[in-house]
């Protein structure tokens, strides 16, 4: 793996960790409020999706090895940013107008 990838991934669980830890330092209860339902749910799924990407990266990086999927590369790549754009749109959504 690239160290771009790698620091993409520290650089979530740092933003994560922090935006989880400023919630529960609010004392905003994720049962009651729906703005924190809303933050938990969404943080939770980015969660799920960036593990499932990283897992399929790291395949990636193994098949790409064998030259099975040297071919499929700029469509991995762009399908990858694609999903950066709307988990940035996400947030932005859930942050701002919940």
């Amino acid at each position: 793996m690239s160290f771009i990838f790698k620091l993409e991934d520290y650089l979530f669980f740092f933003f994560m960790i922090t935006a989880v830890l400023e919630v529960i330092r609010s004392g905003v209860s994720r049962l009651f409020n729906p703005h924190a339902a809303a933050c938990y749910m969404t943080i939770g799924l980015h969660f799920i999706h960036v593990v499932i990407g990283t897992v399929g990266l790291t395949q990636l990086d193994y098949y790409f090895r064998f030259d099975v999927v040297r071919r499929y590369r700029w469509m991995i790549v762009v399908y990858w940013h694609f999903v950066d754009y709307v988990w940035l749109v996400v947030f932005t959504i859930v942050y701002l107008l919940v």
